[in-house]
Formats: structure tokens, C-alpha cells, sequence
């Protein structure tokens, strides 16, 4: 007989588990249950705590360097988040009709597939946190709200996007 260590954690009810995945490396083991989504070594035990989760995750994947998780919910969305549980990017990806069955990253780590219960696939542009800030800094680059000395004396979310740019995109 094979022996769960996943069920001798202490303290841990899962009500249903609905999708798992295996990181490259084979050490951390993904799942989307009824307690949202949670890291776990290969042997059974919990990394960290689960991730603050606003719907039910129905799809898991996780990126080749093991860095980013990507859910697929029942609130037709998919979703972005690092191995910390913070979401990247405040918003999810949305655009699905129905629940998101599945998910996937590319190997390269730029690309998400997701896949509906609407018969849909979709394909999001993924990257990492400096590409998405190379992106939003780049668009802002020439915006007066980041270029004129008046509105950085008076907003200090413009002065520091400016900082912010400047610091990792513009140096």
C-alpha cells in the first residue's frame, strides 16, 4: 500500500481537491482545492500558507523556474500570481464566458493558455514583473503626468512611478 502524506498534515480540512500539477523540478506540488490554492514539498508538507483567494480554483499550472502559478476559477477568470500567493497585476485576466477548466504556462514562461467550458481557448502574454514594468513605463515615458515638474511636486504616485521607472527601466 502507498501511504498520503498529504492527508497527515495537522490542521488541514480540504473539502475537495480540483486540480493538481507538479513542478518541473518535481519539489513543489501544486493543488486548487476548497482551501484556494496551496504550495507543498514532495513530501506532504504545506510551504507557506494558502493563497488569499477570491473564487474557486478549478485549474492549476506552475512556470518551468517554478516562480509564477497560474489558476483557472470559477469565476471565469485566470489568474497570475507568484509563489508567495501575491497576485501579479491587480486585475485577472478576463474574457472567458464560463468556468476556466484548464490552464497552462509556456516553457519559455511568456505565454498562458487557458481553456472554457465556453469552448474557448485563450492565449495571455505572461513575462515577468520587469517585463510588465518595462511595458507600463514605456507606455508612461512621455505622459506629462511623469514629465512635467508640477505634477510630480503634487502627486506623489506620479514621483514615485517616475522613481520606479527610472530605478529599473530607464537607468
Amino acid at each position: 500500500p502507498v501511504t498520503n502524506p498529504f492527508q497527515s498534515q495537522e490542521n488541514v480540512t480540504i473539502e475537495y481537491v480540483s486540480a493538481v500539477t507538479v513542478s518541473p523540478d518535481k519539489l513543489t506540488i501544486v493543488s486548487g482545492s476548497s482551501n484556494g490554492v496551496q504550495l507543498w514539498d514532495s513530501l506532504g508538507n504545506l510551504i507557506g500558507e494558502p493563497f488569499e483567494y477570491p473564487a474557486n480554483p478549478l485549474s492549476v499550472a506552475i512556470s518551468r523556474d517554478g516562480e509564477y502559478i497560474v489558476t483557472g476559477d470559477n469565476d471565469f477568470n485566470v489568474r497570475l500570481w507568484d509563489r508567495q500567493g501575491n497576485l501579479i497585476g491587480k486585475q485577472a485576466f478576463e474574457g472567458h464566458k464560463d468556468i476556466v477548466s484548464s490552464v497552462a504556462i509556456s516553457s519559455d514562461g511568456q505565454y498562458i493558455v487557458s481553456g472554457s467550458n465556453d469552448g474557448t481557448l485563450r492565449l495571455w502574454r505572461a513575462g515577468n514583473w520587469q517585463n510588465w514594468l518595462k511595458i507600463g513605463c514605456d507606455r508612461l515615458r512621455y505622459h506629462p503626468i511623469l514629465n512635467e515638474a508640477e505634477n510630480l511636486k503634487r502627486n506623489k504616485v506620479a514621483k514615485g512611478a517616475r522613481e520606479t521607472c527610472e530605478m529599473h527601466v530607464w537607468k
